[in-house]
């Protein structure tokens, strides 16, 4: 899926990215992610979670925060921590690729 500048998604690239790397990309990880990209925002991991039940996915939220710990760790999410709570969005280096 492409977005509107022709680009390739940030999930396909996170993809692309993990195979290069040699990561593992595990189904949850494509789905936190997803979610990341559709909030278009920073948005923390308890909204996320919701969003993500509200579309009936089951998944925890040390699932979730493990998730996007890792997408911190390998530099395709940014973490800000405003309002006594960490929020997270898509990395512009990565989203830009």
């Amino acid at each position: 899926m492409e977005n509107k500048t022709g680009q390739a998604s940030f999930v396909q690239q996170l993809i692309i990215e993990c195979k290069v790397r040699g990561v593992r990309m595990s189904s949850k990880r494509i789905q936190v992610a997803a979610f990341l990209e559709r909030a278009g925002t920073y948005i923390d991991a308890d909204e996320l979670l919701l969003l993500m039940r509200r579309e009936r996915i089951k998944i925890s939220i040390p699932y979730v925060y493990q998730c996007l710990n890792w997408l911190v760790d390998f530099n395709f999410v940014i973490r800000n921590y405003e309002n006594r709570k960490y929020k997270y969005c898509i990395n512009p280096d990565v989203a830009a690729r």
